[in-house]
């Protein structure tokens, strides 16, 4: 397949001083089609450039490729930095760019390699200033005087050049020493409202008018004069239109509300009645105590007082108190429950049921002790008055210093092994020691 490149460039002009060191490089562009006018897009591109002096088949001054090798765009555009390549011929850095015509001549192999099948040349119409420039002589000094419209002839120091309508010239600051506003021999043209004619002596000031302290500068339609610092302005409404005094005034929409009278209101308390001012009504309050409200509990003691005039109780004395995890009762009678007549120190009763059941995992589920008298004492019309059972351990536990450790009125049934002077019976009944009966 047979290619071609369309040639264009790019020169980097610079604006540095002459003296200062311009890049020894400069850009070329152009644009790869196939021979159906096709862009070659994103393809790697062998590029040889050629610089040529005097034709286009002059002498090579410099000649370069380049690694890697560079790639086409989306629109076939290849761009190369001329003088920044792998040097074949030549010293980029010492072309003289004024000795006369220069011709570039690009080479390119778009499968990527050295065997260069596209050829264009083209000229170097506009040498790369900023190269030339390396080799440019130093600018002449130029003075003011050199212009042809300038003449500076008997100047003296503070004048300035000013044009006289045919050439430049020397001429007086009329600004004057220290930048005043001296306007020299010309004409301010003012009214009452400045004083002062523009000159270093008499600079234009505002004119007071006689105005007083305090006052200020208003409009007054066809000038400015001194007023009274005032804003006396009210505004005033009627019907739908709304005005303020020396202003202008202002449509209200229809549907508005512009009654001046119902904007601000405030509510009244008066006994029972709640009114609403210009005329927003009144309504009755049922409950109009303000004592009722918000209510307290206070305890003084024995007294326990709903406040304020919530009226007041007094507790009984309350016997029952704590002491560490324990509650204990301080009363030195008896204490009853389910009945009105304790017998003994703890009376419970129950009409059916248990009266007092207690349970233990370890320790006694019902310890009573007493120094005279029955540490417990249980009576029951049916069942049993004390009932005791133990997983391991002892059902029943008595024990006496003196009198009777375990009394029994009426029948007493045990099952299971019972023995006494052991705790480990084998039998119903086992003894351990001598056995007798009284008398």
């Amino acid at each position: 397949m047979r290619y071609f490149i369309l040639l264009g460039f790019l020169l980097l002009l610079f604006s540095k001083p002459v003296t200062a060191q311009a890049p020894n490089q400069f850009n070329f562009q152009g644009v790869l089609r196939n021979t159906s006018n096709q862009l070659l897009s994103n393809v790697s591109v062998g590029m040889r450039v050629t610089i040529l002096l005097g034709s286009s088949s002059g002498t090579v001054v410099y000649q370069e490729t380049y690694s890697p090798n560079p790639k086409t765009n989306d629109n076939g555009l290849i761009t190369l930095e001329v003088g920044t390549g792998v040097v074949l011929l030549g010293n980029f850095s010492a072309i003289d760019w004024s000795a006369g015509s220069y011709y570039i001549r690009t080479e390119a192999d778009p499968g990527g390699g050295n065997l260069y099948s596209i050829q264009g040349v083209a000229q170097l119409l506009s040498v790369p200033y900023a190269l030339y420039s390396q080799t440019a002589k130093t600018a002449p000094t130029v003075k003011l005087n050199d212009l042809l419209d300038v003449n500076t002839n008997g100047v003296t120091a503070g004048q300035v050049v000013k044009w006289n309508g045919t050439v430049w010239s020397a001429a007086d600051d009329l600004a004057g020493a220290g930048g005043s506003d001296n306007w020299g021999t010309q004409t301010v043209v003012s009214n009452s409202s400045l004083s002062g004619n523009g000159t270093a002596s008499f600079p234009l000031i505002l004119a007071s008018q006689g105005a007083s302290n305090g006052q200020v500068l208003k409009w007054s339609g066809s000038g400015w004069a001194p007023q009274n610092d005032a804003d006396a302005q009210a505004l005033t409404i009627a019907g739908q239109t709304l005005s303020i005094s020396g202003g202008n005034s202002v449509t209200i929409p229809s549907g508005a509300d512009n009654s001046p009278t119902n904007e601000i209101q405030s509510l009244t308390l008066n006994g029972g009645n709640l009114t609403l001012s210009l005329g927003g009504g009144t309504v009755f309050l049922p409950d109009n105590s303000p004592f009722n409200e918000l209510q307290v509990l206070n305890l003084n003691g024995n007294t326990l007082s709903l406040l304020p005039a919530g009226g007041s109780v007094t507790l009984s004395n309350n016997q029952w108190g704590t002491f560490g995890d324990d509650i204990v009762n301080t009363n030195i009678g008896s204490v009853g429950i389910g009945t009105g007549n304790p017998a003994s120190k703890l009376h419970v009763y129950a009409s059916t049921g248990s009266g007092i059941r207690g349970e233990a995992v370890s320790g006694f589920g019902i310890y009573g002790k007493s120094n005279a008298g029955s540490g417990v004492v249980g009576e029951s019309i049916e069942l049993s008055g004390v009932s005791g059972n133990s997983t391991n351990g002892n059902g029943g536990f008595f024990r006496t210093t003196n009198g009777v450790a375990l009394r029994a009125e009426g029948k007493v049934v045990l099952t299971g092994f019972v023995g006494i002077g052991t705790e480990d019976p084998t039998q119903n009944l086992s003894v351990n020691g001598t056995a007798g009966k009284p008398g």
